[in-house]
């Protein structure tokens, strides 16, 4: 045994955020934390994202999410990219060259909840779908957006310009 001593009266009562689960249902946020990590099985890139929930009554709790940028499973990599997409367009960008070009750009994401069929964990918060929110920037409009996108492919007999490298593919050293 040690000697220890310690007085609750000269600590503050903790003020701890609340780790319930949302209701599901569309929210405004805005993502405050990126990063490119590892899938578990070490085969390929996830997209963390951690969302600050913006709406009145939820102001401040987080939703965290993740994009299977490079994975395996095609499927996987399809409905990552369409997400992304989708968030991209949410928030107004038509091109992205780092994760934190996603940073504190207000959108709209569906939270839905999800059990844990193993049951061994506790449901959990899962974003699903994101959309333009009406705080996004003014002016910002999808369809402008679209509109910039390139129409068709380059013409028969013509060079392709090389694609533009995602923010988390690998740079040659």
């Amino acid at each position: 045994m040690a000697s220890f001593s310690f007085e609750t009266a000269a600590i503050a009562p903790s003020e701890r955020q609340e780790f319930s689960l949302l209701p599901a249902g569309w929210y405004t946020a805005q993502i405050v934390e990126s990063d490119v990590v590892p899938t578990k099985d070490g085969t390929g890139e996830r997209l963390k994202l951690t969302m600050d929930i913006l709406s009145e009554g939820y102001r401040g709790r987080k939703v965290w999410g993740g994009l299977n940028i490079r994975n395996a499973s095609s499927a996987a990599e399809r409905i990552a990219q369409e997400q992304l997409r989708d968030l991209c367009v949410a928030i107004g960008l038509s091109r992205l060259t780092d994760t934190a070009e996603l940073h504190n750009r207000p959108f709209e994401v569906k939270v839905k909840v999800v059990e844990d069929a193993s049951g061994r964990y506790e449901p959990r918060n899962e974003p699903t779908q994101y959309r333009p929110s009406s705080q996004t920037a003014p002016g910002f409009s999808p369809a402008a957006l679209r509109a910039s996108a390139p129409a068709a492919p380059a013409a028969p007999g013509t060079a392709p310009s090389a694609p533009a490298s995602p923010p988390w593919a690998k740079r040659a050293a």
